[in-house]
Parts: C-alpha cells; structure tokens; sequence
C-alpha cells in the first residue's frame, strides 16, 4: 500500500534525476533495459544495502557516465558510498556473468590467417604498399582535471580530452 506508493514516487524521482542530469537514456529505455538484462525486482547486496533493480541500473548508468566523484551519487542517491560502490560493483559482476558470451573476443575468427589474407587482399586493392590495417583515434571529452591540466587540453578541439588510438583492420574491428 503506502510503503509501495512511497517507493514507486521515490523510483520515479530517481528516473527524472537520471534523464534530466545525464540525457542518456529516458525513463522508458532504462525499465526496458532492466528487463532486457534480466536485473531482479529486488537486489540485496553482501553488506544488506537493499536496491530495486531500476535504482541499481541507474547507478550503474550513472556512475559509467561520469568518471567524477561517487559523493555525487551518494548525496542524489541518498546512499551512503559503500552502499554505492558495491551495488556498481555487483551489478556489474552479475551482468558480466549472464552477458559474457556476447562480451568475449573472438580470437580465432578475427586473426585466422585466412581472415588475414582477406583483410590484405582488401587493402590491396586500395592501396599499392602493404598494410594490415588503419590507425584510428578517438578522442573523448572529459571534466577539466584538478592536475595535469595543460597534458589533458586538447587545442584543436578546445576542451579536455583523453585521445585513444587503434589498429582498426578492414572489417572495422580493433586489432
């Protein structure tokens, strides 16, 4: 009754403070995701912090968004840190462990010497020298770090960034 009204108020809020600070994902996309990945209605951690499934994807969501401090989610969340921590930690072991055939690399279909001739014959037929693939950068935006500040800015794009880079072979994928 007034216990499960409180809760489902208190979901909600949690949902609008989601979508409203990180615009990732709306209210409808995060219950289908706790469907899709099969999250329990009701998760209690080792040290019995007790999370509804939607709660614990929202702070996972949210702290894969931000690299920024866990007091943030503590004070949006009303959650102590630890509480936090190991929700995220637990959650994410619990997903890795259903999901992980789909997250596993495949080693032996992607560097096959057969795939290899292909990816050469490919780029062959480009480019006249030999290469084995294509160097790619990503660069991602971050929070303008407490050090380092000048090491992390990043002139061409005007913001603080961290810039990864690749071998990416003809098929698209990472090498």
């Amino acid at each position: 009754g007034a216990l499960e009204s409180s809760i489902r108020s208190s979901l909600y809020c949690i949902l609008l403070i989601i979508v409203y600070i990180f615009e990732r994902f709306t209210a409808a996309e995060i219950l289908e995701l706790v469907n899709v990945l099969g999250i329990p209605e009701k998760i209690v951690t080792e040290a019995r912090h007790k999370f509804t499934g939607i709660e614990a994807l929202c702070l996972l969501l949210a702290r894969f968004r931000s690299s920024g401090e866990i007091y943030i989610l503590t004070l949006l969340y009303c959650r102590s840190a630890s509480a936090v921590s190991q929700i995220v930690n637990e959650l994410c072991l619990g997903i890795n462990d259903s999901w992980s055939h789909l997250l596993n690399f495949d080693h032996q279909g992607l560097m096959k010497t057969e795939n290899l001739v292909c990816y050469a014959a490919a780029i062959a037929a480009i480019a006249p020298h030999d290469p084995i693939g294509f160097i790619d950068c990503t660069i991602r935006q971050i929070a303008r770090p407490k050090y380092y500040q000048r090491v992390a800015y990043n002139g061409h794009k005007r913001f603080h960034a961290l810039k990864f880079q690749a071998l990416v072979i003809p098929n698209g994928l990472f090498a």
